[in-house]
């Protein structure tokens, strides 16, 4: 016969698995908005060939602006 203090423990053991796997679903789905924001991001400086040398990256309340040196005069 099993006891109610047995019975507990089953319980909260599968509460904590369930609660595992929760967290590593959440994880998981972070994991790939991370991923696919990256993406876009990256895709974004390859859509406006982006050169490290002559542009300026201002990054703002979660948007990014893309400044670039159109010319230099020298007097």
């Amino acid at each position: 016969m099993i006891h109610k203090t047995e019975l507990a423990e089953i319980e909260a053991k599968r509460l904590a698995e369930v609660k595992a796997v929760e967290d590593a679903e959440k994880q998981a789905k972070a994991d790939a908005e991370n991923l696919a924001k990256q993406k876009n991001y990256k895709q974004f400086l390859a859509d406006n060939n982006y050169n490290q040398d002559t542009d300026i990256l201002s990054p703002d309340n979660g948007t990014v602006k893309l400044y670039r040196l159109v010319a230099t005069y020298t007097k």
